[in-house]
């Protein structure tokens, strides 16, 4: 009798230990996961392409940038004056160019005399409050291009 019971102990104990697979499985056998869902991406909205590219709207998440910023640093761009998607500039380097949204993002493009090239095409972020906003210009180097950090004018 306690010879049944060892072996009915040992099937008990096996059936624990390998998972009780059911549906014929057996242990250590892969469980299939359940296929993925992918959801589409948001259809754009009517309101954001209506918008110029400086005023702040519903599907974006900085304020507006559009007037006059001040540089906060020594910098050969004293002051940057966006209005709708036209860029000025004035200090050492007077530019000229354009603000336009890529991929949801502010993005600047000056166009300078004398070739100047480090600050031709930059990536626009505004403090939250609305105060502050400063462009990381692109580069080619590994460590990054210029960042010029400005105050909103008056």
């Amino acid at each position: 009798m306690k010879r049944v019971q060892g072996i009915g102990f040992a099937l008990v104990a096996l059936a624990l230990v390998s998972g009780c697979g059911g549906g014929g499985e057996t242990a250590g056998a892969a469980v299939p996961e359940a296929p993925a869902t992918t959801a589409a991406p948001p259809e754009p909205s009517a309101t954001s392409e209506a918008v110029s590219p400086g005023a702040a709207d519903p599907g974006d998440a900085g304020p507006d940038v559009t007037g006059t910023w001040r540089t906060i640093a020594e910098t050969d761009l004293e002051t940057l004056t966006i209005t709708g998607d036209k860029v000025t500039t004035t200090g050492k380097l007077t530019c000229t160019g354009e603000l336009a949204r890529q991929d949801a993002k502010r993005v600047i493009t000056l166009r300078c005399p004398g070739g100047e090239e480090s600050r031709s095409t930059g990536q626009v972020k505004v403090k939250a409050d609305g105060t502050a906003l400063a462009v990381e210009w692109d580069s080619s180097t590994p460590w990054g291009g210029r960042i010029d950090s400005y105050r909103k004018a008056g």
